[in-house]
C-alpha cells in the first residue's frame, strides 16, 4: 500500500514527527550460528565467512538462494559473562521454504561448508593472480566489502573449519554451553 506524507511534513521536523519507520513482521526459518571468538576476532573474518557461506548455499542448493539473508548479531550470555557473536541465516519469505531446515542437521551443514571450501580452493582466479572473483567469494551483495575479501584467507578459514567439524558437538540450546578459553 502506498504511504503518503502530508506536504507540511516533507523535509521538515516537528515535535510530533522526527522520523517515520515502516516495518513488517513475519515468521520464517532461521539458523543461528555461534562464531568462535578466537577464529572471528575481526569484522574482516566475519565478512569472509559470510561470503563463503553464500557460495556454499549457492552450490549446495544448485541455484541462487537470494531469499536467504545473513546478518551479524551480538548477544550477552549471562552464563559466560561476555558478549557472543552470531550469524543469523534467515529466509526472507514468510513461513520459510524449507531450505534452512535441511541445514539444522550437522552433517548437512558440514557438507555445505565442505562444498564452499572446495569451490574456494579450486577457483581458477588464483591461477590468474587474483585473490577473489565472482566464481568464488564475490557477489553483488558484498560489493562494498571487496577490499577486505580474500580468496586465500577464505580458503584457510574454511579449511580450518572443515578439518575441525568432526569435533563439533550438537547442542539443543545455546544457554549453559562451556567454551574453551581464548588463546
Amino acid at each position: 500500500f502506498p504511504v503518503t506524507i502530508s506536504s507540511q511534513y516533507q523535509g521538515s521536523r516537528d515535535e510530533v514527527f522526527e522520523e517515520l519507520y515502516l516495518y513488517r513482521k513475519f515468521h520464517t526459518e532461521a539458523l543461528k550460528i555461534l562464531l568462535p571468538v578466537q577464529d572471528f576476532r575481526t569484522s574482516e573474518k566475519v565478512s569472509i565467512f559470510k561470503a563463503g557461506l553464500m557460495l556454499g548455499l549457492k552450490n549446495y542448493f544448485k541455484g541462487h538462494p537470494d531469499h536467504i539473508l545473513i546478518r551479524e548479531y551480538e548477544e550477552f550470555n549471562p552464563e559466560s559473562g561476555r558478549k557472543e557473536q552470531f550469524l543469523i541465516m534467515y529466509e526472507s519469505i514468510p513461513g520459510g521454504t524449507g531450505y534452512l531446515s535441511r541445514l539444522f542437521n550437522p552433517e548437512e551443514f558440514t557438507t555445505l561448508l565442505t562444498i564452499a571450501y572446495d569451490q574456494i580452493k579450486h577457483c581458477t582466479c588464483k591461477d590468474e593472480g587474483k585473490d577473489g572473483c565472482y566464481k568464488c567469494i564475490y557477489t553483488y551483495s558484498n560489493q562494498y566489502d571487496r577490499e577486505i575479501l580474500s580468496r586465500s584467507e577464505a580458503e584457510n578459514l574454511f579449511r580450518d573449519i572443515v578439518e575441525k567439524s568432526s569435533e563439533w558437538n550438537e547442542a539443543g540450546s545455546l544457554t549453559n554451553l562451556t567454551y574453551a578459553p581464548n588463546e
